[in-house]
């Protein structure tokens, strides 16, 4: 517990990877391996006549258009299905954290039966963020990339501190506050990295599963693409709650406040409200 620099933050999102790996992997690839088996069945279509290479090349002609996405599949389902394996990812990933800080080892299915009781809570988030970013995305983009920053921090909010639906987004824009250019820094780094272990990652299988036909490739891509996920999942969802730590170490002192708690056991180590204890 200590301000740390980007890299650091980046660095220690994969650190909860090292720290568990199976654990980790486990509750990341059961939010995502529905998904991208889902979609992998989905799009095998495109895997026949020309396969991957003629649906790389629709995205520079009308293809594209025609079929919605250089898979075949509704675009819509590619862009929303994973977010949702994402916010479900990023809940369990802080839940499996927060126990640790607290001394505690849970177990996959404490976290999962955890994640379970308040899944209604993480998708009213996910909606509400996303349509504060759509909102400000139509009017203009900047407006869109602020409510992207500002509510970074929502999901970590909800299940660290235990809080409501409107009180975690309330609590990510506090956090936020003043240092959006560093949290835009942060999400823009994480981008790039999730973006570049899609890339280098997933052609392989995507190439592989072409050459195999329809029949059983779309297999090969689902598995490509699961590894993948797991990856992005786990870097996206770990970025964003080391933020959140990071944050309240260098607006609150909560390291402070965990040593004292540590040291006196008088003062609740997670449950902080701006500048002090709850």
């Amino acid at each position: 517990m200590q301000p740390l620099t980007i890299p650091e933050i980046l660095d220690g999102a994969f650190g909860i990877l090292r720290a568990s790996p199976l654990k980790v992997v486990s509750l990341a690839a059961t939010f995502s391996a529905p998904i991208d088996l889902f979609l992998a069945f989905l799009n095998k279509d495109a895997l026949a006549n020309g396969g991957i290479l003629e649906d790389f090349g629709a995205i520079f002609g009308s293809g594209a258009e025609e079929n919605g996405s250089i898979f075949g599949a509704d675009f819509a389902l590619e862009f929303v299905l994973p977010q949702f394996a994402l916010v479900f990812t990023a809940a369990a990933i802080a839940k499996l954290v927060l126990e640790w800080f607290e001394g505690r080892d849970p177990s996959y299915g404490d976290v999962m039966s955890f994640v379970g009781r308040r899944w209604w809570k993480i998708l009213a988030v996910w909606v509400l963020v996303h349509i504060a970013e759509a909102i400000g995305f139509v009017l203009l983009v900047l407006p869109g990339l602020f409510a992207m920053v500002i509510f970074m921090m929502s999901i970590p909010a909800l299940i660290t501190e235990d809080l409501g639906v409107i009180g975690a987004m309330k609590r990510s824009r506090t956090l936020a506050k003043g240092i959006t250019g560093r949290v835009f820094g942060v999400a823009c780094a994480s981008a790039f990295i999730m973006i570049g272990i899609e890339l280098a990652l997933g052609v392989l299988p995507l190439l592989l599963g072409s050459w195999i036909g329809e029949t059983y490739g779309w297999l090969v891509v689902a598995l490509g693409s699961l590894f993948t996920s797991i990856l992005s999942l786990v870097g996206s969802a770990g970025i964003t709650l080391i933020l959140y730590y990071d944050t309240r170490v260098r607006r609150e002192g909560m390291d402070l406040t965990i040593e004292a708690e540590q040291a006196f056991g008088t003062l609740p180590a997670m449950q902080l409200d701006q500048g002090g204890a709850s």
